[in-house]
Formats: structure tokens, sequence, C-alpha cells
């Protein structure tokens, strides 16, 4: 949790950097419309009004574009860099920054990593590049016409970025949900506010600043806050490093520093453990610099009788509504939404990180309809549920915003908060689309209580276009580590490569069952064992220290003996118990042309079944 603390501020900060940077440097070229249209095989594509020639765009994998790099510079304004040792490509846009490795189905967008359908390419000594994950990263709108063949890349300035207004004169505005206020910041305007009102940014010429709030973790100390806070601003001048006590209680952390462009300022308030603060970056010499200083150090946890409340909270609920997918919900005030770069994908969490909503749409076809998918996703669902813990219903009809809808019900019982949970997976279709809502919450009238509320409106299909569902994921791949091959069946597919001696692989639609794989140079065979008893020692020994929530860990099956592949692999099985779930990991090693190869299996128990365990194994006899 700490170093998910520091992650969240770092970030923070280097949005601001950027944003200087950016004002400093030369100006930009970022078009206020980006337009871009080609029929695929074209060499010469429209981009803003204008011909441009360049290597023909092509389709690769299950209708993946790629176009040169080019093409997205152009139409984008948009700065690239490459590092040939790496094959990395890096695109650089305000606020985003696109990190592409070629042959790698992982990307990088700011902080954290994305999937890609298909690897960018080398072709005939130019980079092309996947169209519609980058545009769509960058807010633009792509669309397909069916009798055409046209591709349409749409982005108007306009709605990049809407500013909204706090709607008051009030003195003090503030959020009720979570007890913060602070002085009005009349002198900016509030560009954006997450769903859940955990963060909000204001901004303007001079500035930004992000008031944020959360829950800290049982083992994270306010000195911990402090430190992470005054790493922030290392290599400036620091004019305040304060951290005080409040009579009530509350801690108080105050950090400013500057150079020679601008002041950060660092405020926030510790109340038993919910951590409230203000991040804020003010270019120096600025108008308004004095009171957009005063506005943040005025962040306070009361609620003043003058103060316009921003909350969005009626009975415990906030209301989610879509204009894009033309759909709204009723969600517990708790659920936050997740990242996502999808236009078509509404992506839901909670606080305690085991509930999930998910809404998510796809054009209807001859074979993609509400009951081919619900049937498809019953079986794969079902299939990797512990049966032992969970309880699968059939496939029924029932009405769904007076729609009729297919539905199936799974109800888990497994060990901890996160083992003890109800499934709904309702599908229906509306005009050329087919809708999946999925609710995974604590239980069945939860799930109910969302789907009551659930409102939708058809959509007009000329406007919206084709959205195709992900299928990238069905088919079986090949894998590369070293000299070696891993053969993976489908939905299966390479997660992350932390070295080029470690590959991990993820079962699609549950991403705690994993299957890391890590090659080791030059260990004897007599080794072996002895090294595979000592992982799960470790393991064992350090499970506590892994993790604030952990219980207990044991041998679930002693030290054995396998063969996959034709070749003799030593397996061991843990058993690691949370407060909030119950996690399975077994560990496979075998030495293979005098390396070791050492699979760790890790599943959660409601997934933990012999589907699961066969398919593993599958792949640990395919190394070849």
């Amino acid at each position: 949790m700490k170093k998910k603390i520091i992650a969240v501020i770092s970030a923070l900060l280097l949005a601001f950097n950027a944003a200087a940077f950016a004002a400093e440097g030369p100006e930009n070229t970022v078009p206020e419309r980006v337009e871009i249209s080609f029929k695929v095989g074209d060499s010469v594509l429209t981009v803003n009004g204008e011909n441009l020639e360049v290597m023909a765009p092509y389709v690769i994998g299950e209708g993946t574009t790629l176009v040169p790099v080019r093409v997205i510079t152009e139409a984008f304004g948009a700065e690239v860099g490459w590092d040939g040792d790496t094959k990395t490509v890096t695109l650089s846009y305000p606020d985003v920054e696109i990190s592409l490795v070629i042959g790698s189905k992982t990307a990088t967008v700011n902080d954290h990593t994305e999937e890609l359908p298909e690897a960018p390419e080398l072709y005939n000594g130019t980079t092309m590049v996947p169209l519609r994950f980058i545009s769509e990263t960058f807010d633009a709108e792509v669309t397909f016409e069916d009798e055409t063949k046209l591709i349409t890349v749409v982005k108007d300035s306009q709605d990049e970025q809407p500013q909204l207004e706090t709607g008051t004169d009030q003195p003090y505005i503030g959020d009720s949900y979570y007890g913060w206020s602070i002085k009005n910041p009349t002198v900016m305007e509030m560009e954006e506010r997450s769903f859940d009102g955990a963060e909000t940014v204001f901004s303007n010429d001079d500035g930004t600043m992000v008031i944020s709030v959360g829950k800290v973790g049982e083992d994270v100390t306010s000195d911990d806050l402090y430190n992470s806070a005054l790493s922030l601003v290392q290599g400036m001048t620091v004019s305040a490093a304060d951290k005080t006590t409040e009579p009530s209680g509350n801690i108080v952390i105050h950090i400013r520093a500057r150079d020679k462009d601008k002041t950060v300022d660092y405020y926030g308030i510790l109340k038993d453990k919910t951590f409230c603060r203000t991040v804020t970056m003010v270019n120096n010499g600025s108008e308004n610099m004095n009171d957009i200083l005063d506005i943040a150090g005025s962040l306070s946890i009361s609620q003043p009788a003058d103060m316009y409340d921003m909350s969005n909270v009626e009975g415990g609920y906030r209301i989610f509504e879509d204009d894009d997918m033309k759909l709204s919900f009723k969600l517990p005030a708790d659920y936050y939404r997740t990242e996502t770069n999808y236009t078509n994908i509404a992506d839901f969490t909670n606080a305690d990180d085991y509930g999930k909503v998910t809404a998510a749409l796809y054009s209807k076809t001859d074979t993609i309809t509400a009951a081919s998918v619900s049937e498809e996703d019953h079986a794969r669902v079902g299939g990797y549920s512990n049966p032992n813990i969970s309880e699968v219903s059939d496939i029924s009809d029932i009405t769904v915003a007076g729609i009729p809808a297919k539905q199936y019900t799974i109800k888990y019982s497994g060990d901890g908060i996160l083992g003890k949970y109800v499934m709904k997976d309702t599908y229906f279709e509306l005009g050329e689309y087919v809708y999946n809502i999925t609710c995974r919450m604590s239980s069945e009238a939860e799930c109910n209580a969302l789907l009551d509320s659930l409102k939708v409106e058809e959509l007009d299909a000329e406007a919206v276009g084709t959205i195709l569902k992900d299928t990238s994921v069905s088919a079986e791949s090949t894998v590369k580590l070293g000299t070696k091959t891993i053969t993976l069946p489908e939905n299966w597919r390479e997660s992350t490569s932390v070295t080029s001696n470690v590959v991990k692989f993820i079962l699609h639609g549950y991403t705690s069952s994993i299957l890391t794989v890590t090659k080791m140079d030059d260990v004897q065979r007599t080794e072996l064992s002895s090294l595979l008893s000592s992982t799960a020692n470790n393991t064992i020994e350090n499970f506590k220290d892994r993790s604030e929530d952990a219980v207990g860990a044991e041998y679930e099956k002693h030290l054995s003996t396998e063969t996959l592949g034709g070749k003799t692999y030593y397996t061991i099985t843990l058993k690691c118990e949370y407060t909030t779930e119950t996690i399975y990991d077994t560990l496979y090693a075998a030495v293979v042309d005098g390396d070791a190869y050492v699979f760790d299996l890790s599943c959660r128990d409601i997934n933990y079944n012999s589907t699961v365990e066969d398919e593993a194994e599958q792949i640990i006899s395919s190394l070849k």
C-alpha cells in the first residue's frame, strides 16, 4: 500500500512537470482538429485535409490496422522517439506518453501497461503501429464503414477536456461523503473530477491543483507519508517541510519547494486512516500564485455551513451515466471507475477491490448475439470455477430495462472476503448492438439493485459504427523464452516479461490465475529438489512480510515428481491464506539442457480446479 501511495503522488507530480516543460518549450504543434481517412491498401491518406503519401496501411490478426508511425505524428502533432537497441517507439502527446516495442503486444501508457490486440512491426524499414489503440488513447474516435471500407479517425479539441464549473460563488467547496472542504478556487476552473469524487483537478494558465482523498494501509505511518511527500521535491529548493499534530489529533503535512520555473506545494491531512491532500504546481511569478497557494493550504477536514457540496452520493449510491453508450445505472458509493482506453467499455471496482462491475457493448452479427455470447461465457466461466465452492446456474430468460435478456448467476462460498460473492452476467440486444452487464458483488440483492436501475437508449448505428468483440485471446500462440519456445492454449496469453529469463502468462478474464516461468542458468539436476524446497520455504517464511492481511501458509503437497512433456519435474503445492481469500501456488521445476526452469502457477481458490491445472501442465509440457 505504501508503494502505491508513493507511485500515485509521483505520477501526479510528473504530470505537472510535463505540463510545465510543454509551456516552456517550443510552441506546441498539436492541431485543434484531427481527421484521418483512408482505405486499407491506400498509400495516399487524407490527414487533416492534406494528402499524405506513406507506406500503405495493412490489416493483421483479427482486424487490427497497422499504419506508419508518421501518420500519427503528422495527424496528432505527437512527438516520436526511437531506441534502436530495444526497438522501442515512444509517442508523446499532451498528458499521454505511449511506449511500444516492436514485436511485443505489451504497451506502456503513462505509468501503466496495456495489452495490444497485435504487436507493432518493422515493415520494409517502416515502423507500423496499431491505429485504433493509439488514436483512442489520444481520445480520438475511430470508425469503419462496411460499405465503403473507409476508416476515419476524428478528434475535436473542444471534446478533449470539457471544463466543468463548480456552479457556485459560495466561499467554500467540499465533499460531504469524504468530509473535506477548501476555499472556493475562483481563480481556477475545475477541469476534471473522477466518478467517485476521490480526485478533483483545478487549473488555469498559472498552474494546477489536484485534491485527492483515500485510505492508507494499516502499516503506513504519518512518517511514511511525510517522507513520500518530501521525496517528490528532490533536486528542488525546499522552503517548508513540516509535520504537525493538531489538538484534534489530525496530522498535517506541508512541503513546499521551488526551482527556477515553478513552485510545488504539498498539503495533506491524516485523520485516522483517511488521507486528504492537495498537490499544487504554480509557475513562479504568476499573477495568481499567492492566491492559488493560499487556497491549497486552506484544505480542512470540516464542513462549514457556507460550503458548496460537490458530492453526488444519494442514499449510499452514485448514478453513472455514459453519453457514448447511452446507458446509466446506480452503483454503491465506494465504487470507482478504472482506467480503460475503450469507448465501449465502462469498468468499475470498489474500495475493497473484490466488487467489480463492467458494462460493454459490441456490434451484433450472425454469430455475435446475446444468446451465443452468453452460452460461450457461461461455458468458459463455469469451466474455470472451483466446483467445491461455487454454484453455477443455468442460463435463464429475464427482462432488464424492459428488454428481453439472457442471464446466469454464480455464487461463490470460498474463504475470506473475496471468496464470498455473487456474479451475475446479463446479455441483451438493442438495435444493432449486444450489451453485456457483469456484476460481481457481495450479495445477489446488490446485483439486482444495479440491474433494476439500468436505463439504456438505442444507439445510432450509422454514427457509432462497427464495434468488434475482442477475440484476440481465443487462438493458440507461441512464446519464446531464451532458446526455448512455450505454446499457450486458447484463453491464455503473455502478460509481462520481467527480464529475458522471466515471463508471465495469464488466464484471460482471471487476473489471479497466473503462470510465471523463470529460467535459471547452470543448475545441476542434483541441486533441483533442494532449490525447489528452498523456494517453497522462503515463500512460507516471507508470507506475512509480503502481505498485511496474511493469515498463514503451509505445504498442501510435499515434494514429489511428475513427468510432463517427457521431462521429470519436481513439484510442490503451497496453500497461502489471507483474510480476504486463499491462494494456491504450485511450483514445478526441471533441468533442461543444463538450465533450470521453474513454473509457478498462482491461482485463487475460486478458480482452483482441474481445468486450470491441466492447462497449466499443458503449457509446461510444451517447453521445447
